[in-house]
């Protein structure tokens, strides 16, 4: 819905192809912005990694100091260095957020040596977008994306300096989002926010989110000792017997 209203998705929905990701943000997003912050956004957010030490303290403080709806989000704010998916504000603090789903970064440098100023890599411009609200005492760009391309940027950036001296990035996967939302409990919560914690949950799963945990699930709890195990297979064995009929080529046959 919410990419529909900002024009990203097409009145027909014949974009809506090559719009994936803004679905997903308007989907994620707008949804959880319907419920008080401690109750959905935070436990997202708290999933964020950065390197800096300081800057994952300072983040961790600021999550702990919001609550209800006292901070504002807008998605898709027009800029001349581009338009990133989110912008937070929250007390004195600037969140940006760029979302991915199947496409990597809209731009990047041909040359690896690149000043930051003359960086065209997409979060590059946006770090440099982010640093222009120099009244804003603290400033971090998200990155939210699968995990595999998490690692592959994560990885070419730590080579790079191209990201604003004033910004601090920071990298989220879809993975952790799902993980992260599903360790919310909502039990005295009103129905609705329960109902919209669960369908987010239930997209999110529906993607191909979730991570594998191990096969203990379902797996009766068994006491490891020293002696021998036999093994063997279920009584009801049941075998496939293919008859041997010989095939004539003037006969018609019919599979079933």
């Amino acid at each position: 819905m919410i990419a529909e209203i900002f024009g990203k998705i097409s009145r027909t929905g014949s974009n809506l192809s090559d719009r994936l990701e803004d679905k997903l943000t308007g989907d994620v997003f707008g949804s959880l912005r319907y419920l008080p912050f401690e109750a959905g956004l935070k436990k997202l957010l708290s999933g964020v990694h950065f390197e800096e030490i300081s800057a994952q303290t300072e983040w961790n403080h600021l999550l702990d100091r919001t609550f209800g709806y006292s901070y504002e989000m807008e998605f898709w704010p027009k800029h001349e260095l581009g338009e990133i998916d989110l912008r937070f504000t929250l007390e004195n603090s600037l969140i940006g957020i760029e979302v991915k789903y199947f496409s990597g970064l809209s731009s990047e440098d041909e040359d690896p040596y690149i000043s930051t100023e003359d960086s065209k890599n997409q979060l590059s411009r946006y770090s440099r977008m982010l640093s222009t609200f120099a009244e804003i005492e603290h400033k971090y760009l998200v990155f939210l994306a699968p995990q595999p391309m998490i690692t592959l940027v994560k990885t070419d950036l730590s080579h790079r300096s191209i990201i604003a001296k004033d910004v601090y990035i920071g990298f989220l996967s879809w993975e952790e989002v799902l993980e992260q939302l599903l360790q919310v409990h909502l039990e005295d919560a009103p129905l609705y926010q329960k109902l919209i914690l669960q369908d987010i949950q239930a997209l999110l799963n529906r993607k191909g989110f979730a991570r594998f945990t191990g096969f203990d699930k379902g797996i009766a709890e068994l006491d490891v000792t020293k002696e021998a195990y036999e093994y063997r297979t279920q009584e009801d064995d049941r075998s496939i017997c293919w008859p041997t009929v010989a095939i004539s080529e003037e006969d018609s046959y019919v599979f079933k």
